[in-house]
């Protein structure tokens, strides 16, 4: 079980690093602490494995789970982040309206730049 924490911990430590997300203290605990790490518009689970594995899959359950805690707790969007910790690669799961919201911002900021260039 601790092995197990310390890798969770290790996850969560990573992708607040590289996304800029808190890391919730004592993940569901505490009432009204849910999920593992949060922003201002967007509530993430993470999932993690001790050993490596042939494919990578999410339980539904856990999708219920993350989508229900968001809404209680008014985050506009969700993400639940499934990792391998032997090998450090992390997949995001995440709804379609998320990852719209992502590909328009993405089109809108290579708009800029390129109009900054002129």
């Amino acid at each position: 079980m601790y092995k197990r924490r310390k890798m969770a911990q290790g996850q969560d430590k990573r992708i607040s690093k590289e996304t800029g997300l808190k890391i919730q203290v004592n993940s569901g605990a505490v009432s009204g602490r849910k999920g593992d790490l949060y922003g201002p518009d967007i509530l993430v689970e993470t999932k993690t494995s001790e050993q490596p594995k042939k494919s990578v899959s999410a339980k539904r359950a856990w999708i219920a789970t993350i989508e229900e805690q968001a809404f209680s707790m008014g985050k506009t969007f969700w993400a639940l982040v499934v990792g391998d910790e032997t090998t450090g690669e992390d997949f995001v799961i995440m709804p379609l309206n998320l990852f719209n919201v992502l590909c328009e911002s993405r089109t809108q900021l290579e708009e800029m730049l390129s109009e900054n260039k002129s």
